[in-house]
C-alpha cells in the first residue's frame, strides 16, 4: 500500500497529541516535512518526531512532491484559508476545527472540492469512536422511551493565556464557543429523529468578558420539533467538565469525561440509569482506544478507500454555519439585552 506522507503546517501544541502519539500505532503514514511562521518551533517540534525536513515557508508545504496530505494546525482563523490552499495545490487535508469560521469560508471551500476527489477532514477526533454509534443506536432503538432533552456541559479551563493567543483575539477565531461548540453540535448531529442544525427556535447568550471581549463562557438552548431541547454550557472558566447527558422517557443516558480518550488509549462508557431516582439500569462500555489513532486512521483509509468523507465533510460544514448563527444570536444580545429578537424561527 502506498505511504501517506504528511507535511504539518503549524506547530500548535495539538501537533503532539493528534500525531506525535499516534504515529507509531498506525501503520503506512510518515511525515514528511514541517514548517511554521516561526521556524524554532518547526525545528523542536521536527526532532521529537524525528523528521529531518524543516520547509522555510508554509508554502513550501505545499508545493513539495514528496507530499500528498498536509495536516494543517495554524490558529482558527486560517484553517479554512490554507486548506483552500492546499486542495489547489492537490493535496489530501486533514485540518484542525474548526474548519471554518463561516457559511462565506464554508462556501469558498464547497467551491475548491466541485468536481475533485480531494479528502477533506475536520480534525474533530471524538467522531471516530464507537460511543457515537451505540448511543445513536440505544436513541433509535426506543428502547427506553423516546429522546426528550440533551444537556452538553463542556468546561475546559484556561488559566494564564498569553493575549497573543488567537483563543484570546475574537477576529482570530478565539473564545470557547468556536472552541468548542462543535463538539456539540456533533453529538447532536449524530442522533436520530430531527436536523441538528435545523432547530425550530434558538437562543445564545455570552457575557463577552474574556480577554479582548472573547467569549469566555457561553450559553445556547435549541428546541425541535416533537419537543426535544438541546442545551449547551460552555466554559473556559468553570472546573473541568465534559459530558452528555441525553433525557428519554424511561432512562437517563450519560456520557462523562468523554474528552478523556483524546490524550491517550482511554475507556469511554455510556451509562444508563432510573429518571427519578439514578439508579443504574445498565452500561456500555469500549475497550480503551485513543480519539486520535482512529483520526488518523480513518484519514488514511479515506484517500486510500473513500468511504463517508464527503458525509463528513458536509456535516462539518452545516455546524460551521450553524454555529456562525449562533455566535451572532449571542453577540446581538449583548449588544440589545432589552431586545429579544435574538431568538431565531425557522420553520420546520
Amino acid at each position: 500500500m502506498t505511504t501517506l506522507s504528511l507535511g504539518i503546517i503549524g506547530c500548535a501544541s495539538i501537533v503532539r497529541r493528534a500525531l506525535l502519539q499516534p504515529l507509531p500505532f498506525v501503520e503506512g503514514v510518515k511525515v514528511a516535512g514541517i514548517a511554521n511562521r516561526t521556524r524554532s518551533r518547526a525545528e523542536a517540534l521536527a526532532r521529537e518526531l524525528d523528521v529531518t525536513r524543516v520547509f522555510d515557508r508554509l508554502e513550501d508545504v505545499l508545493e513539495s512532491p514528496e507530499v500528498n496530505a498536509v495536516y494543517i494546525a495554524l490558529s482558527n482563523e486560517l484553517h479554512s484559508e490554507w486548506a483552500v490552499r492546499a486542495i489547489e495545490a492537490g493535496k489530501h487535508v486533514l485540518v484542525e476545527k474548526p474548519i471554518a469560521m463561516g457559511d462565506r469560508e464554508c462556501a469558498r471551500l464547497e467551491e475548491r472540492l466541485a468536481g475533485r476527489s480531494t479528502v477533506v477532514l475536520e480534525g474533530l477526533m471524538i467522531r471516530h469512536h464507537p460511543w457515537q454509534r451505540a448511543l445513536r443506536m440505544l436513541v433509535q432503538e426506543e428502547r427506553y422511551g423516546k429522546l426528550q432533552r440533551i444537556r452538553t456541559e463542556l468546561h475546559v479551563p484556561m488559566r494564564e493565556l498569553p493575549l497573543t493567543s488567537y483563543r484570546c483575539d475574537p477576529d482570530r477565531g478565539g473564545g470557547v464557543f468556536a472552541d468548542l461548540g462543535c463538539y456539540w453540535l456533533q453529538a447532536l448531529q449524530q442522533l436520530p429523529g430531527f436536523e441538528a442544525t435545523k432547530p425550530l427556535e434558538w437562543q445564545a447568550s455570552s457575557a463577552f468578558d474574556g480577554p479582548q471581549g472573547c467569549d469566555w463562557s457561553f450559553d445556547a438552548a435549541l428546541s425541535y420539533p416533537g419537543g426535544i431541547s438541546a442545551e449547551l454550557s460552555a466554559s473556559f472558566e468553570q472546573p473541568y467538565r465534559a459530558r452528555h447527558v441525553l433525557e428519554l422517557e424511561h432512562a437517563v443516558l450519560t456520557v462523562n469525561d468523554f474528552f478523556r480518550a483524546n490524550v491517550g488509549r482511554y475507556k469511554i462508557t455510556i451509562k444508563i440509569a432510573e429518571p427519578e431516582t439514578g439508579r443504574l439500569l445498565d452500561s456500555i462500555s469500549f475497550e480503551p482506544q485513543h480519539y486520535y489513532e482512529n483520526q488518523l486512521t480513518y484519514f488514511r483509509d479515506s484517500i486510500r478507500n473513500g468511504g463517508n468523507h464527503r458525509q463528513l465533510l458536509g456535516e462539518s460544514l452545516e455546524r460551521a454555519r450553524f454555529q456562525e448563527r449562533l455566535y451572532a444570536a449571542a453577540l446581538y444580545r449583548d449588544r440589545n439585552p432589552g431586545d429579544h429578537r435574538q431568538q431565531r424561527r425557522q420553520k420546520a
